[in-house]
């Protein structure tokens, strides 16, 4: 009989060890394609602004920036479209229901002038349980005019 408990407490710890290792691995999964999809979406947002130096110059864009202030955060639910995107941009944080495609991860433009340099900083969180995650990239626009 006690044999019997002990060869069931072993199965069960197994079991339980088993259950709680594909728990750890399906979650870990989740968060990296979480930091993998907000990376690009960040990104996305990186290559955008620069395709818009890129097409009106750097004195259009650094112009367009300036008229909202040298330190100014853009929510970026969607990226503008358009002859020139910059126009459309509002100045301020992303609310509550400002989440990119309606899904979890909300993104943030920061921007910081100085004479002939843009730093640019996009940020895109989401929340994971209780907890939000962020990843940010930076870039430099410099004007090589």
């Amino acid at each position: 009989m006690v044999e019997v408990l002990m060869a069931i407490t072993v199965v069960v710890l197994v079991l339980t060890a088993i259950v709680s290792g594909v728990s750890f691995s399906v979650k870990n999964t989740r968060v990296s394609k979480e930091r993998a999809e907000a990376v690009r979406r960040a990104q996305e947002a990186i290559e955008w602004i620069r395709s818009e130096r890129n097409a009106d110059g750097f004195k259009t864009v650094y112009d367009a920036i300036a008229a909202d202030g040298n330190h100014v955060d853009y929510c970026l639910a969607s990226l503008p479209t358009g002859a020139s995107g910059l126009e459309g941009l509002v100045g301020g944080h992303c609310g509550t229901s400002d989440q990119i495609d309606a899904g979890n991860l909300t993104r943030e433009m920061h921007v910081d002038l100085s004479p002939g340099l843009i730093e640019v900083a996009v940020q895109v969180s989401w929340n994971e349980g209780s907890t939000t995650q962020v990843s940010t990239l930076r870039t430099q626009i410099k004007d090589w005019e």
